[in-house]
């Protein structure tokens, strides 16, 4: 009849609250009980279970959602985890073209002086003939003699002039202890003034040049020929080794070619201003010999034949044509760079800006993680980070996640990144981690200061934002104008693995009760009494709780309602659950309405699942289930119901 179908429909619905919505794998025949009479003892109905109750359907998680499955071959099972990531748009290091603008060199002009007169063990004679005053036209033989001039000290110096500097350089750049140059030549031009006419060849002893610190040689010709590299000792050249015959009428031609540059006093980077500059100089020591023997005889008469009739007199009578060589001659000289100087690559440190960093979203929560109440206190959470180079260097730098809501920080320090084509990962979390997963296998555990990781994410805040310090590196050979990418990649991996202090909140909402129950002013009862045997894997203490709710979604106060407290891993643990009017007022009222009492009609209800951690700890599975068996619902004080 209608009006039992009215009551059963009641009755369910009451049912369904106390089962939160589980399946009921047995349904009551209302229509077999005679309501007509009513009943003034307690009714009890036959037990029932539920069917397994699986987390997974209670918390639906989206293929890409913030929360993701994540199979374990320990467990046998998904667990559930906060995983999220992202990572920084590192601009490629590139170091753009350094160029030194072409060193201009000022001239030589050296005064060299006669230092040293010496007559030779072995005699060898210069015969001429001139003619002496009084004397007529007499053969003579000039004495065999050598004449030493010597170049004085940092006389014979070519200085860089200040215009020698290239500018800009990146501000990457943060020092230069080389670099390597596409080749540049240096050429010097020398010649020997003020010697007598009758002078073709002088001998060089022990001619060295030096050039500016840190320029780097690559090979060194003199007129010509290329010299060995045993003659070349940091920045000196030993031009020629003894002596060495030269044609004094011939320009003394030395060429330089330069593959690098080291700083140093000459070659000198400022940091600051971003500018490189070349000093210094290039310098010639050594003396010139001249020797009787290789005098040109003709050109020695005429000098002699223009002599004082008392100097000619002197020149044959004491055999000394002293007078006849300068007391200083000159040295003059010219340099050039063949052009501006082209760095290829350099070695030094770099300091590289990351600026453009995603934060860790984790605005996009399920509402198990979304209420206000949750505390993730996990087991141990981690942040994993990828970082991979081209740079040939090994890169440091340090990374801070911040929940800013929450005023925790946490910095690992230490990474360092080696270049490569392969990733360098990594991991921060507050203890070591045994079972990585394997795309993070061979991770290594930085250092961490400031807060916890599991502290970052206690209180789950809308985005985790991420800063990563300047990438610094020392540098080997860094060719300039290449890019080098940097990829930094960072995800929170966050088993949800409890802690003594984790509570999960999940709530949601029936409603709409109101248009099925109709009219059932006329049903009435003391209150229900739910009993069970509570099994479950959940390693979570559970809390229900059940409040019903009126179509405006407000709470109705009339009811009282207690929690049920399953402890973790239950089997068969008990359940004492009752839904009672409080003190004045009736399940009808409820049911029905009361406006005078100023009951609401009930709608529906709110069920709320607290999970709770404990001291054992354990990981929230997929399949992790909740059984209630032996359900026993009785209805107490009586049930009446006027058919009439």
């Amino acid at each position: 009849m209608k009006t039992n179908a009215k009551l059963h429909l009641s009755l369910g619905v009451v049912i369904a609250c106390m089962l939160l919505s589980a399946c009921v794998d047995k349904n009551y025949d209302m229509d077999d009980i005679d309501w007509t009479l009513g009943s003034n003892v307690d009714l009890k109905l036959p037990y029932c279970s539920t069917d397994s109750i699986y987390l997974r359907n209670i918390m639906d998680l989206k293929d890409d959602g913030v929360v993701q499955y994540v199979w374990s071959d320990a467990l046998q099972d998904s667990f559930f985890c906060v995983k999220q990531s992202g990572k920084a748009n590192v601009q490629p290091v590139n170091v753009e073209q350094i160029r030194i603008k072409k060193p201009a060199i000022g001239n030589i002009n050296a005064t060299v002086p006669l230092r040293n007169i010496l007559n030779p063990a072995v005699k060898r004679k210069l015969p001429i003939n001139i003619t002496v005053p009084g004397m007529g036209n007499v053969s003579f033989n000039v004495p065999d003699k050598e004449y030493f001039y010597e170049i004085l000290e940092n006389s014979a110096v070519n200085h860089i002039e200040d215009n020698a500097m290239a500018t800009n350089i990146n501000h990457d750049v943060v020092s230069i202890e080389k670099i390597t140059i596409k080749e540049n030549v240096a050429t010097l031009q020398m010649s020997v003034v003020g010697l007598p006419s009758f002078v073709d060849y002088i001998f060089l002893n022990d001619l060295t040049m030096d050039i500016p610190r840190g320029l780097d040689i690559g090979t060194v010709t003199f007129q010509g020929a290329t010299l060995p590299p045993s003659r070349i000792t940091g920045n000196r050249v030993k031009i020629t080794e003894g002596e060495t015959k030269v044609n004094v009428k011939a320009k003394l031609v030395l060429t330089v070619s330069f593959i690098g540059i080291t700083e140093g006093e000459d070659f000198i980077f400022d940091a600051t201003n971003h500018t490189a500059s070349i000093e210094g100089g290039f310098s010639i020591g050594g003396t010139f010999g001249i020797k009787t023997a290789d005098f040109n005889a003709v050109e020695i008469q005429n000098a002699i034949a223009e002599l004082s009739d008392a100097d000619i007199q002197d020149c044959y009578i004491n055999t000394n044509i002293d007078k006849l060589m300068p007391e200083n001659i000159s040295f003059t000289g010219s340099a050039a760079f063949s052009g501006d100087i082209e760095v290829q690559s350099f070695t030094g440190d770099v300091h590289h800006k990351v600026e453009d960093i995603e934060p860790i979203m984790l605005d996009d929560l399920p509402n198990f993680l979304n209420d206000p109440e949750v505390v993730l206190d996990l087991d141990n959470p981690v942040i994993f980070l990828k970082a991979k180079s081209q740079i040939p260097a090994t890169a440091t730098t340090s990374i801070t996640v911040k929940n800013v809501e929450h005023n925790v920080s946490v910095t690992a320090t230490g990474i360092q990144v080696q270049g490569g084509s392969y990733p360098n990962v990594f991991y921060i979390a507050d203890k070591p981690v045994t079972d990585l997963p394997d795309e993070y296998k061979n991770a290594k555990r930085l250092t961490i200061t400031g807060g916890k990781i599991t502290d970052l994410i206690r209180r789950i805040p809308h985005q985790i934002d991420v800063e990563v310090a300047d990438i610094t590196m020392h540098a080997e050979n860094l060719n300039v104008t290449q890019d080098y990418e940097i990829d930094v990649a960072y995800e929170v991996y966050a088993p949800i693995a409890f802690g003594k202090d984790f509570l999960l909140v999940y709530r949601d909402t029936e409603r709409g009760w109101a248009e099925d129950i109709e009219d059932v002013e006329d049903v009435d009862f003391g209150y229900l009494q739910l009993t069970a045997k509570a099994y479950s894997d959940l390693s979570a203490e559970t809390e229900l709780r059940l409040i019903p709710i009126d179509k405006e979604g407000n709470a109705i106060p009339q009811l009282d309602v207690n929690t049920i407290n399953v402890p973790a891993n239950a089997n068969g643990a008990g359940i004492d659950f009752t839904i009672k009017p409080k003190s004045g007022y009736t399940i009808n009222d409820v049911l029905n309405g009361n406006e005078k009492k100023h009951v609401s009609k009930l709608d529906g209800v709110q069920y709320e699942a607290r999970l709770k951690g404990t001291d054992s700890g354990g990981t929230l599975k997929r399949n992790a289930y909740m059984i209630l068996r032996q359900v026993q619902i009785t209805i107490k004080g009586g049930i009446t119901y006027d058919a009439n």
